[in-house]
């Protein structure tokens, strides 16, 4: 067994490197590699004269090590969260076709998924010792010791978490959610705990399961999902589709929404349904734009919030202008694509079933949120968290209503909406330096409730 598999990973490296080496022949010739040599020569020349690179590092790596010996806790919980979701595109195990292939032939299934699981766990090995060499040889503070803890650490999450990456695959989108959300949750119960509480906790937690599930391992398993993102993973070599312009592809299947139970049942011929199936269809095609801006955007907060709280809050307006100006485009933009474009359909519906939609996505900018308020956790901090929900409110209801106003002339919008709205997002920032700001937000909604609630629910309809 162990030679056919190793048959099959030097034919698999050949083939690559065939193709690289192709990709190399047809892509360089001598002139453009006379003039990176010199360019990357001028850069290296440039740094070394500076005669403060390594000083800069040494800064750097001291930072790190500071960071990393505070929020070791933060370091585990986090970890396993960035495997699950790395679980809903792969895997984690690359069980390819030409794997499959062999548990056809005489050899035995759990058998080579374990030997492909044992490459996966070297690789791993290989490349976190690489870089804590690394950090051994740069860092002026950091002893072997505590740089094989850290390393030893990553290889053992990634060890542990080969099961639960294999089956989390498995399940159907629904299930995946709600382990998310839990997974969320637990982070956020984590951090009111001790830092040795919480690795104890995390890794009694994998070892269970992972005892547990090693004995179902091929229970309910898609093999067609599972090669068919596993030959994505192998083959979708980036350079190679860049300097071709030719991307690799997965074999098209049923969605997983297709396969659900719900999915199939008799379609309920109404208003609601309606715009909300032809939102589901156009966020699936836009999925990754989506995705992209919400990601972008929690990495922002997260970074922030180890800044200050001022900044924090800047950083909470601008992701609440930004994610508003995202749904409002998608409005606009849905009335120019396809079916919607050419026939007639209720505005407001239409806005409304987007509304939800967007809705869902914000559970998950609790993670920097928690993350803020375990270093700025206090009453002001619960009136801010008011104030952004509010604001995000309002500017959601006015940049959609706006959509309409497009295409609905006789619809109005009331002035003091935009001015409301956005002075509310200006009041986020200043609510630090400035907490009486909250009893000014606070008197202008109560006369707005008071004197204008039949307007509000007039204008934002």
């Amino acid at each position: 067994m162990n030679n056919v598999y190793s048959f099959l990973l030097k034919n698999r490296l050949h083939k690559k490197r065939k193709i690289y080496k192709q990709l190399l022949r047809l892509s360089l010739d001598v002139t453009v590699i006379i003039y990176t040599v010199i360019m990357v020569g001028y850069i290296v020349a440039a740094i070394i004269m500076e005669g403060t690179i390594w000083q800069r590092i040494d800064d750097i790596i001291v930072q790190l090590d500071a960071f990393l010996y505070e929020r070791i806790s933060i370091l585990i919980t986090v970890l396993p969260f960035i495997h699950l979701i790395r679980a809903y595109k792969q895997p984690g195990v690359i069980f390819s076709r030409a794997e499959y292939v062999l548990t056809i032939l005489p050899h035995e299934r759990r058998r080579v998924w374990l030997i492909v699981a044992m490459q996966r766990w070297l690789k791993a090995f290989v490349f976190y010792s690489f870089f804590g060499a690394i950090f051994y040889l740069l860092s002026p503070t950091m002893t072997l010791l505590y740089i094989a803890k850290y390393v030893f650490m990553f290889i053992g999450i990634n060890m542990l978490m080969t099961i639960p990456e294999w089956k989390f695959f498995q399940l159907h989108i629904f299930k995946k959610m709600m382990i998310t959300f839990g997974v969320i949750i637990l982070n956020v119960c984590t951090i009111f705990l001790p830092s040795l509480w919480t690795v104890i906790l995390i890794f009694c937690l994998l070892i269970t399961y992972n005892l547990f599930a090693s004995s179902r391992l091929f229970h309910h398993v898609d093999w067609m999902e599972v090669t068919s993102a596993s030959d994505y993973k192998l083959w979708n070599m980036r350079i190679v589709s860049q300097a071709t312009k030719i991307k690799f592809k997965k074999e098209r299947q049923y969605s997983i929404w297709q396969r659900l139970n719900f999915w199939k049942k008799p379609f309920p011929f109404n208003k609601q349904a309606a715009y909300n199936r032809l939102w589901h269809v156009y966020i699936e095609k836009n999925v990754g734009v989506v995705l992209q801006v919400i990601g972008a955007l929690i990495i922002m907060l997260l970074f922030l919030s180890f800044v200050n709280e001022t900044i924090f809050l800047f950083g909470v307006a601008l992701t609440i202008h930004i994610y508003t100006s995202l749904i409002a485009s998608m409005l606009n933009d849905r009335f120019t694509t396809d079916i919607v474009e050419v026939l007639p359909w209720d505005i407001d519906a239409f806005k409304e079933t987007l509304i939800g939609w967007a809705l869902v996505p914000t559970i998950i900018f609790i993670i920097p949120f928690a993350v803020f308020a375990v270093n700025h956790f206090s009453f002001s901090f619960m009136l801010q968290m008011i104030l952004i929900i509010v604001t995000f409110y309002l500017l959601l209801r006015l940049k959609t209503a706006k959509v309409k106003q497009l295409y609905d002339k006789q619809y109005e919008i009331a002035a003091w909406l935009d001015v409301v709205s956005y002075g509310f997002l200006v009041m986020i920032v200043l609510s630090h330096p400035f907490p009486f700001v909250f009893i000014i937000c606070f008197v202008v909604l109560g006369i707005i409730s008071f004197f204008e609630k039949s307007k509000i629910n007039t204008h934002l309809s």
